[in-house]
């Protein structure tokens, strides 16, 4: 047990060496303690009764190992939750009817979007939303894990917990501790983003040392409430004495024309710049580097940008509209793809079709699936200047593929057609104004909704999301 301690503290030295931890005096003055919103409940919770001779509970990939002799038929739960600090973590809630005496052991799967799974670690949120990273953690690369011991964790063992570490261990994530931001992003042929590389760091008090470590223990110790300091944020300089830092674009150095161009930009990160084309495949992978020159430890962080083209070819979406032209009310849902009309810039025909369902006082209601008709106009996709690039409008009329229903209506029932109406963003669409038409911030992302009424008479319900391919 001693030497995997020394292993992973000496480790876990050297990744921050290599990666930057070393950069003690911030670019920015040091932020507060990291705090986020309490993660919410994801998915089903496992719970189970463990017995004097132990077990192990598993939600989500997480496990939870209670030792023999820890727990006399205890129930125990956990609920996989959220993690709001990285945003694509895993997260686990822990709770238990009764206190165990032994460390229990918490070990969280590596996964393939883990790369140098050595920086990971563990991260304890508390009652208030801040953050502490549990340490010291053990990562086992065989075994594709990376765990740490826990003590009790109800409330019955709550005051032995705070005594012995300070820490509420009740919710427990996965963490990446060097990290760019943001870790993705969507752009424009020729459009830019910047992306700054960021440590995760325990400040703690000088001469805090982890207590005795007893070699026939399989569990790592609680360390003392020293060790628990504050959990910080710190950008990491492009520039360091005894390391060398470089940015790539899928592995070139610097980037080049086909998959964008990337340079550092200040004191720290660095400014992606988009192709003038889209590349095939269309999502590039943007990464920094850090080498310490004598040891030649290093670390790299990635993250992924998708480039799309000035015209999407096609979106794809779902939409309802409620139609009401006086007493009588046309509605429609489904799921619809608007493909780009040949040599055009922005008008799209939809295809695919809709249950349409038609009612009307003293009538039958009518429900049937149709094909459909439409038109979808983007507007004004680049305008808007520096800081607004893709402020635009866009609207459309969407209808069946017929112009009448035909309803049975009275007494005795008689065949009454009854013509569709139509949902539409902007009435008329011949309004050059476009006074109606919705504004959109994200070209490969049109959703919205709202009520208005065309013609004076024919108001229109609706709601819809489309995706560009």
């Amino acid at each position: 047990m001693k030497r995997f301690v020394a292993v992973f503290l000496i480790g876990a030295l050297a990744l921050l060496s290599a990666c930057g931890g070393g950069d003690t005096t911030p670019v920015t003055p040091p932020p507060a303690p990291l705090v986020t919103p309490i993660g919410a409940n994801v998915g089903a919770a496992v719970t189970q009764t463990i017995g004097a001779s132990g077990g192990t509970v598993t939600a989500g990939g997480i496990n939870l190992e209670v030792l023999p002799a820890t727990l006399g038929n205890a129930t125990v739960t956990l609920q996989p939750i959220a993690d709001t600090l990285n945003g694509s973590g895993q997260g686990i809630a822990i709770s238990s009817d009764s206190a165990w005496s032994k460390y229990a052991k918490i070990s969280f799967p590596i996964s393939a979007s883990d790369d140098n799974p050595e920086g990971l670690g563990l991260a304890v949120q508390q009652a208030d939303g801040s953050w502490r990273a549990l340490e010291p953690v053990k990562v086992d690369v065989v075994a594709g894990t990376v765990s740490a011991g826990l003590p009790a964790v109800t409330e019955a063992g709550m005051a032995r917990v705070r005594a012995q570490g300070g820490l509420d261990l009740t919710r427990v994530i996965k963490f990446k501790r060097f990290y760019l931001k943001p870790a993705s992003a969507t752009l424009k042929v020729k459009g830019t983003k910047t992306f700054v590389p960021y440590a995760r760091v325990l400040e703690r008090p000088k001469g805090c040392t982890l207590p005795p470590v007893n070699p026939d223990d399989e569990l790592i110790p609680l360390p003392p409430k020293c060790w628990v300091g504050v959990t910080l944020e710190y950008p990491f300089t492009n520039d360091k004495d005894g390391f060398a830092r470089s940015w790539s674009v899928n592995g070139v150095l610097g980037g080049n024309s086909t998959v964008g161009t990337i340079s550092k930009s200040g004191l720290s990160g660095a400014t992606y710049t988009a192709p003038d084309m889209k590349p095939s495949p269309d999502t590039v992978s943007v990464s920094f580097q850090s080498v310490q020159i004598d040891t030649l430890d290093s670390v790299t962080r990635k993250a992924s940008v998708k480039i799309i083209g000035d015209v999407i070819g096609s979106y794809t979406g779902s939409v309802a509209f409620n139609v009401s032209d006086g007493s009588i009310t046309h509605a429609g849902q489904g799921s619809l793809t608007w493909k780009l009309i040949e040599n055009s810039t922005g008008s799209y025909e939809a295809t695919g079709s809709m249950k349409f369902t038609t009612t009307r006082p003293n009538c039958s209601t009518v429900s049937t699936t149709l094909a459909v008709r439409g038109r979808l106009s983007v507007e004004n996709a680049t305008s808007g200047g520096t800081g607004n690039p893709f402020a635009g409008k866009y609207w459309f009329t969407l209808g069946p593929d017929t112009n009448l229903v035909n309803m049975q209506c009275g007494q005795p029932p008689q065949s009454t057609p009854i013509p569709y109406a139509e949902a539409q963003t902007a009435c008329p669409l011949e309004d050059s104004t476009l006074a109606n038409a919705s504004k959109y911030s994200d070209p490969s992302r049109l959703t919205n909704s709202g009520s208005w009424t065309c013609f004076g008479s024919v108001t229109t319900i609706a709601n819809w999301d489309f995706v560009g391919n």
